[in-house]
């Protein structure tokens, strides 16, 4: 007969093996060079691309978890970064969460392995998107 302990043991076990994988899942899409192509929202609900700002900004997320920002080609930010889950402030789902990059979590989604959205988790935040350079 199984015990309960061992029964709680193999549950914690799966549930760190799931949560693991979950997070080299997210990590492996996220890798990679994108460009930026526009933000949107905050209090005022602006609208900003490379053209009406004259600004060329490339992020970086690469398999050692390091985050590099470009901006005009020049380095702006090398920071480490995180991968996990958490709740999204906007509708309550359990989403990715990138945190180390700014004091507060982005979330992110990738559309067709080309297309990158991040999203402040704050009230009145910013939607940013970007395309895949590499």
């Amino acid at each position: 007969m199984i015990s309960g302990k061992l029964i709680c043991k193999l549950i914690v076990i799966a549930t760190i093996i799931v949560a693991c994988e979950k997070d080299v899942a997210y990590e492996t899409t996220l890798t990679g060079i994108w460009k930026w192509k526009s933000t949107e929202g905050g209090y005022s609900g602006i609208w900003e691309t490379p053209e009406s700002t004259g600004k060329n900004i490339i992020i970086e997320f690469t398999t050692d978890s390091i985050y590099r920002e470009f901006l005009n080609g020049s380095l702006l930010r090398e920071c480490h970064f995180q991968i996990s889950e958490g709740i999204a402030i906007f509708n309550q789902d359990t989403v990715p969460l990138i945190t180390g990059v700014y004091p507060w979590p982005l979330v992110f989604e990738i559309y067709n392995g080309t297309t990158l959205n991040l999203y402040d988790n704050c009230v009145d935040g910013f939607k940013y998107v970007y395309s895949r350079m590499k």
